[in-house]
């Protein structure tokens, strides 16, 4: 464990009120939210770039790469029927799924069954049959970045380009460490029609630390359980309508 590591405390990591312990301040937001959970909109997202820029976007600043510490994960695909247009408003997609298993909308059911989840099924706006799956698979990740003073967790898109890295990085905590145990690296490697992202061990948090980031995913995991996030980005469609591979659901 580094130095760094072994010096950040709970108020570096988590959102904090004086008087008010995690589970007090928790109580509180869901009476503020009145039942209606938790949206989009309400998250702040890191910008992942569209083709060779070396830059995310983290709070703002141009950075290559970011320290976090992940306290979820949601899985989900969505199906355009339309491909959209560079620069075209974003729309709600067509159908789509936060449990890979079921999809919402048109043509909504099994997703096993899905002829869009087949490889070969991408169109791209020219309508051109692409490699890929018309439907196609992300997954967002929901981290404390350190320094952070927001009550809810900072959205990372995961492009297609990326999800065989994060499997990998999954497998490699395999069986010793929970996400919420170790601070991520990611680090951006620029390429073109998307960049991708690669999943680091920074290093492991002390057990106190971990133990209370544990207890605030558990939490917040209620509230953004089966978030809809179905906001494409330019870099995603550029990736789907070149027809790149993801992995198989994990």
């Amino acid at each position: 464990m580094s130095s760094a590591l072994a010096t950040l405390d709970v108020q570096q990591l988590l959102p904090s009120v004086p008087g008010k312990t995690a589970e007090q301040m928790m109580a509180t937001l869901r009476r503020n939210l009145a039942g209606g959970g938790v949206q989009a909109s309400d998250l702040t997202k890191i910008v992942v770039p569209v083709g060779s820029s070396p830059y995310f976007t983290v709070l703002g600043k141009p950075m290559d790469s970011f320290d976090a510490v992940i306290v979820g994960v949601q899985p989900g695909r969505r199906y355009y029927a339309t491909a959209m247009k560079p620069g075209q408003a974003t729309v709600p997609p067509d159908c789509v799924t936060t449990d890979l298993l079921t999809g919402i909308g048109n043509p909504g059911g099994s997703c096993l069954k899905c002829p869009y989840n087949a490889w070969g099924s991408a169109r791209a706006i020219d309508g051109v049959q692409g490699r890929g799956k018309g439907c196609s698979e992300y997954r967002w990740i929901f981290a404390r970045l350190p320094g952070d003073t927001s009550v809810f967790p900072t959205i990372v898109q995961v492009p297609v380009t990326s999800l065989k890295a994060l499997r990998k990085f999954f497998i490699t905590l395999g069986a010793t460490y929970d996400p919420w145990q170790v601070m991520t690296r990611f680090n951006l490697i620029p390429g073109s029609p998307a960049p991708s992202i690669e999943f680091k061990i920074a290093g492991v948090l002390p057990t106190e630390l971990a133990t209370q980031i544990e207890n605030y995913a558990s939490q917040m995991a209620g509230m953004i359980e089966g978030l809809a996030l179905t906001v494409m980005t330019d870099a995603e469609e550029d990736a789907v309508a070149e027809g790149e591979e993801g992995p198989i659901p994990f």
